[in-house]
């Protein structure tokens, strides 16, 4: 059985008497031990998608399945990490990443155990007590990270992570995630993440969901056939990349064509 399947998922939002269609029928599934990446021009849905598969907002059609059930109202098991880091600032590390653990009435010494844990793990050991504005922005990021894995999902939900980024951290925290996703004491069973880089998504990703302009549709699923650690100077890495870059070039040639 899938962990996430997606059955031509339609989304759209009535604005006064117009009604713009963001998503098309979109059909896709996510594997056990697997991590998906969804790429695709700006506007053309992804972060919808997340947030449907998480429950914080619901499609206009089609159905959407966690382990061949529907998801009604939040997903218990995904959580997400957002672009913008979604920091409490006053809140402490600690805290911001215990919030969740607080949310569900777990006991204060069973959650600030938890919460150190997974501190820990993402490398932020010795800023418990810090708050947000203390924080660069990859420790802010790793903060984020932390606070998604101390509810310990099946399912996490990564929405273009890296973006607010400068290039090294960004790279590091790449590196630290796939670290992360291999650890085997984690209980993640996927990681379905939204980001406008291909060569990021070639780097991270085992199949990668190509999307096209608003109404987004799928318009293509390429299986990443490159074993870990991926270089991105490979000939093999640029194959892939440039094999994504054309999909979609020729989509959006197609499509204002079609406009045309």
């Amino acid at each position: 059985m899938s962990l996430l399947e997606l059955n031509d998922i339609t989304k759209s939002y009535q604005f006064e008497e117009t009604e713009v269609t963001v998503l098309e029928k979109i059909s896709f599934a996510v594997e056990p031990r697997e991590f998906v990446c969804l790429v695709g021009p700006s506007g053309c849905g992804k972060s919808t998608l997340l947030k449907m598969v998480t429950g914080l907002s619901v499609p206009t059609a089609g159905q959407l399945l966690y382990q061949g059930k529907e998801i009604s109202g939040i997903n218990r098991e995904a959580a997400m990490v957002f672009q913008s880091f979604a920091l409490f600032p006053w809140l402490t590390v600690r805290q911001n990443v215990a919030l969740g653990l607080e949310a569900l009435g777990l006991p204060k010494p069973e959650y600030e155990r938890k919460a150190n844990y997974y501190i820990d793990k993402v490398g932020l050991d010795g800023q418990e007590e810090a708050y947000p504005r203390e924080l660069s922005g990859g420790m802010k990021q790793r903060v984020g990270l932390a606070r998604a894995l101390t509810v310990e999902p099946e399912l996490l939900c990564m929405d273009e992570p890296f973006s607010a980024l400068d290039a090294l951290t960004a790279t590091n925290l790449r590196e630290e995630v796939i670290d992360l996703w291999q650890d085997k004491t984690l209980p993640l069973r996927a990681i379905l993440m939204v980001t406008h880089s291909i060569e990021e998504a070639v780097f991270m990703a085992d199949r990668i969901i190509v999307m096209s302009t608003r109404p987004g549709r799928v318009i293509s699923e390429i299986k990443v056939p490159l074993a870990r650690p991926r270089n991105m100077k490979e000939e093999a890495f640029m194959q892939v990349t440039d094999e994504i870059y054309s999909l979609i070039v020729r989509r959006a040639e197609e499509s204002k064509g079609e406009a045309i």
